[in-house]
């Protein structure tokens, strides 16, 4: 008898859950629309740490099933370029249409070449996480250039998306919609099973300033560099080292928070200007640490920075979301530049 009422209990329960699920996919399917695949955009990985969830499709992106933002790479084309970076390649908070590789393949398309650029970018990761992912991203891809997008993340660590990765909570996190909004409640509160808990902005900061002040930190970046030049090279493939743009062009605090009191930013704490202070100073550095390196001479670099520098603060901040990540018109931007420099450098050639 008891046993009945326990397999009464855990069926009502079953069907309870079933019932919730179908109701929040059919309220998904109304607003954006159906999808039987992950719900999860990532998955921790024993290498990386975290890698893309393949057939990944939610919300303003999407991953291929070869884990590259965007459709499916199908067909042969005469010529293939691979972005690869973190989140200022990904494309942070903009659809897959305004990320600046899409619009390099459409704007070099529309001046009449056959190729494919192909949107590498994983928001989040270092040139450490470009290196261990490097030797896969040229088998998925064969590219005949390569473009580099590595200067913000120097430093970063290896480590697990998730904090938790044990069956079942993450099968059901992977998969249930339900279930990951109940651990998205609990996040608020500090309980979630799987989002890890950011620190706060001072231990942020602390961090980003040990980084910048290690030479360690650098010489493992560039080592990571040489790594996927040569990677390239071995595979008959030209790199360009991009140098990405930035909000902010001053060094001084006072001038940062006077410029910025009357955008979107400017209610901001005192420690967040410091630590974007401190991600720029990281990006100069290890844009130096490369253009510097007389092994990597004969590597083509490519500054975005003067189009942007020679602007006004109030015509870049209609650019950008935050200090360093372009919006959908920056992107238009940076992507007109490349395409205009790729043809005058003829690379677009085998």
């Amino acid at each position: 008898m008891r046993l009945k009422k326990l397999l009464f209990i855990g069926i009502t329960l079953l069907l309870l859950f079933i019932g919730a699920e179908t109701t929040l996919r059919i309220s998904f399917f109304i607003k954006r629309g159906f999808t039987l695949g992950p719900i999860a955009a990532y998955l921790n990985d024993e290498t990386l740490g975290y890698r893309p969830n393949p057939g990944f499709c939610l919300s303003t992106f999407r991953f291929n099933d070869q884990g590259f933002r965007g459709a499916p790479v199908s067909g042969d084309r005469p010529f293939t370029i691979i972005c690869i970076g973190s989140s200022t390649t990904f494309g942070s908070n903009i659809r897959e249409s305004e990320t600046y590789p899409f619009q390099l393949e459409t704007t070099l398309q529309a001046a009449g070449y056959d190729l494919r650029v192909i949107n590498a970018g994983v928001s989040g990761y270092s040139s450490r996480h470009l290196r261990l992912r490097h030797e896969k991203v040229l088998e998925r891809s064969s590219p005949d250039l390569v473009l580099i997008n590595s200067c913000w993340n120097t430093g970063i660590p290896v480590e697990k998306y998730y904090k938790n990765d044990h069956w079942p909570t993450y099968f059901l996190f992977q998969h249930s919609f339900l279930f990951r909004g109940l651990d998205s409640k609990l996040r608020n509160h500090g309980l979630s099973l799987h989002y890890k808990t950011w620190p706060p902005l001072q231990v942020q900061l602390d961090n980003v300033r040990s980084r910048l002040t290690s030479d360690k930190v650098l010489d493992s970046y560039l080592s990571d560099i040489r790594f996927i030049v040569e990677k390239n090279r071995t595979a008959g493939a030209r790199t360009v080292f991009l140098y990405p743009p930035s909000l902010i062009y001053t060094d001084s605090l006072p001038q940062v928070m006077e410029q910025l009191k009357d955008t979107d930013l400017g209610d901001r704490d005192t420690l967040f200007y410091q630590m974007r202070l401190k991600r720029i100073k990281i990006r100069e550095r290890s844009f130096d640490t490369v253009t510097a390196d007389t092994v990597l001479d004969d590597l083509i670099v490519l500054d975005l920075n003067p189009k942007f520098e020679s602007m006004s603060l109030l015509e870049r901040e209609r650019l950008f979301d935050d200090p360093n990540h372009p919006n959908a018109d920056g992107n238009r931007i940076i992507a007109r530049i490349i395409s205009e420099k790729l043809i005058d450098f003829e690379l677009l050639h085998k």
